[in-house]
């Protein structure tokens, strides 16, 4: 397929495990890697996690570094259950598409794409993780779409064909094309599955099946997510008790 995307590095967004320091209207963003040590203001967050408390989390900035656009967990522990909701695009509004990436260490190229993964339920739920997959496909010889690679041999075929079986977008065979985002995506959505995985340093370190994930018809559904807006999840008295005021500081001393 060959990568038709131009490279804009000033445009590239910035992410990692950072340090964010809670004030009453500002906040502290420092990365471990030392790039990033800035104050925000509450309306440069994004709308999840509700209640930030001081932590270390996953953090992505827009290009020019003037907000926070997402925040998600930076290492779980125990399993989280995430859906997929999207895939990375080459620019809002367009359809996804695999990125052509550099192997600088063993010098070849590889087909990718990432998925965004929204977190279900507790502190974190409606926080985005992304989950970074080879585009391992091939036309099976008889116009089919099949996987590329031993999952024997290969991690990365391996763990592609998990997130596509987890998803459920393997189900029913897949007519081959260069480009499969659209197709798997639609099949994703329309399926609907939870699946959890384990994250660590801001990305999804192995994947494990929801084994009592339930179909939901739309209109149940649309009835949860009318309570959801009443009742966030979130706002738990748990939470309540855990927020004591000691995660927050004097915006000075940011």
């Amino acid at each position: 397929m060959g990568n038709t995307w131009a490279t804009v590095e000033t445009s590239k967004s910035p992410s990692g495990v950072a340090q964010i320091k809670v004030g009453k209207s500002k906040v502290k963003v420092t990365f471990e890697d030392g790039s990033v040590d800035k104050v925000f203001h509450m309306d440069d967050l994004p709308e999840y996690p509700k209640k930030l408390k001081t932590g270390k989390y996953f953090v992505v900035l827009s290009g020019d570094k003037t907000e926070v656009t997402r925040v998600g967990p930076a290492n779980t522990g125990a399993p989280i259950t995430v859906r997929c909701v999207d895939f990375v695009r080459p620019e809002e509004g367009s359809d996804p598409e695999p990125k052509e990436y550099e192997n600088r260490k063993r010098h070849y190229t590889y087909l990718a794409f990432v998925a965004l993964l929204e977190i279900q339920d507790g502190f974190f739920r409606k926080c985005q993780i992304p989950q970074f997959l080879h585009y391992k496909f091939a036309d099976d010889g008889t116009g089919y779409a099949a996987f590329a690679g031993d999952p024997t041999k290969g991690f990365r075929t391996a763990q592609l064909m998990e997130f596509m079986e987890f998803t459920g977008a393997t189900e029913e065979p897949m007519e081959y094309s260069e480009n499969l985002l659209p197709e798997i995506l639609a099949r994703i959505k329309n399926a609907k599955r939870d699946f959890q995985v384990i994250v660590k340093n801001g990305y999804v370190e192995s994947m494990l099946q929801a084994d009592n994930y339930e179909e939901v018809d739309e209109e149940l559904e649309d009835e949860l997510d009318d309570v959801d807006e009443e009742f966030p999840a979130d706002e738990t008295e748990q939470d309540e008790e855990e927020d004591d005021g000691e995660d927050f500081v004097d915006d000075e001393d940011l």
